[in-house]
């Protein structure tokens, strides 16, 4: 998927990944709450898309943010190989 060749890069890449999955399962997870019973009514579960939308927003941030951070690493680790090459 990412074109990376540094090891360091590659597993931020993958954690950058894992995290925005994650985000998507928490989002899901977190976003149905529970309607608590009264007295005439039992309890329900409904799907808050407000909670659901901050988890995924979230995660958004971080995957860009991890995967840029990736990104830097890996154009650090091709500059200093190519001054590696030049001595």
């Amino acid at each position: 998927m990412f074109d990376l060749s540094n090891h360091i890069a590659k597993f931020i890449s993958y954690i950058a990944l894992l995290t925005a999955f994650s985000a998507i399962i928490a989002g899901g997870v977190f976003g149905t709450v529970e309607i608590p019973a009264t007295y005439t009514t039992v309890s329900k579960s409904q799907f808050d898309i407000t909670i659901a939308l901050t988890w995924w927003v979230e995660g958004a941030i971080a995957f860009a943010l991890l995967l840029g951070f990736a990104y830097i690493v890996e154009y650090l680790y091709i500059i200093s190989e190519r001054l590696k090459s030049e001595d």
